[in-house]
């Protein structure tokens, strides 16, 4: 018969508690039970690792239930070498569930390209014109580097606008626009089929108050012998389209504008222009976030910045 009360004890742990040490507590095992897990295990293991990110099968459409697909940025390596892919599922893989099989996907980068007028006093500053536009694409970089450059993170359109205006006290105010980008490397000299998947709404507002815009422009190609580049037509359609003239020589593809969804079809290049072929789109909304394995970031090539002195 015991007659003391208990003690020594605590308070009994919180659902919220054991919801954020259990996959911790697995993981100091060496086991991956939850997508945190893989991401941490990675992490921890491999220096190399820039960041990492893992999702469940199941929620992608369709599902693919009993695999985790893992996607992994290398610092300084845009795709993640096969080498490397097996190095991780060898790892991963004994340390998986039964019934889990790991599945590595390469990263998808969207870019953001910024076109910004911003205004700054004269009266207050003895700095120039190419001070103030060196100034601010620092911010704005330095903006990048603070929120994008990962999985699973949002591009605010406020805090980048407040971020250039606050960059130097001469600055009145700016006007930017931004565009989403995607790059891609098709094989020369072969009809091609493929997808461009932005995975966001894109605008379709500029063809109702300007039928000579457009949402979706490429950088210059060479098609048939013909300096051209590609562009949508409001309706749905992507044409190659004379880049002298401004004449379409064909159609070669579709979009869907909801979706944010690019449908390249026979498409054969002679050649393009630099490191490959960049397609910009202008988003729905000025907020962007990503899912699963897209990384968002901002590059210094895709800055347009005009700098205009005023007397305030």
């Amino acid at each position: 018969l015991v007659n003391t009360t208990a003690g020594g004890g605590s308070v009994y742990e919180s659902t919220d508690s054991i919801k954020f040490n259990a996959p911790r507590h697995f993981t100091a095992q060496e086991r991956a039970i939850t997508t945190e897990d893989y991401e941490t295990l990675l992490k921890i293991n491999f220096p190399e690792v820039n960041t990492v990110t893992a999702y469940g099968g199941e929620n992608l459409n369709p599902p693919q239930f009993g695999k985790v697909y893992v996607s992994v940025d290398l610092k300084d390596v845009d795709r993640l070498p096969d080498i490397k892919k097996t190095e991780y599922y060898n790892f991963l893989k004994p340390r998986s569930p039964v019934s889990i099989d790991p599945v590595f996907v390469d990263p998808e980068y969207t870019y953001i390209g910024i076109n910004s007028t911003v205004r700054y006093n004269v009266n207050v500053t003895r700095l120039t014109n190419d001070d103030i536009k060196t100034i601010v694409a620092t911010s704005i970089l330095n903006y990048a580097q603070s929120n994008l450059n990962n999985f699973n993170r949002v591009f605010r359109y406020s805090k980048l606008v407040q971020a250039i205006d606050t960059s130097q006290i001469s600055i009145i105010s700016n006007e930017t626009d931004i565009s989403v980008i995607k790059i891609i490397t098709p094989e020369l000299g072969k009809y091609l089929t493929f997808d461009v998947d932005y995975k966001i709404p894109l605008d379709i507002e500029h063809h109702i108050l300007d039928n000579t815009n457009y949402c979706v422009r490429t950088s210059i190609i060479i098609y048939k012998g013909i300096k051209a580049h590609i562009r949508d037509d409001g309706n749905g359609v992507l044409n190659v389209v004379s880049d002298v003239t401004g004449s379409i020589i064909e159609p070669v593809g579709t979009i869907n504008y909801d979706a944010g969804l690019l449908q390249f079809s026979n498409l054969k290049l002679d050649s393009f222009f630099g490191n490959g072929i960049k397609i910009n789109a202008t988003p729905r909304y000025k907020d962007i976030s990503t899912i699963n394995n897209v990384i968002l970031n901002i590059i210094e090539d895709d800055l347009s910045i005009n700098i205009e002195p005023v007397r305030a």
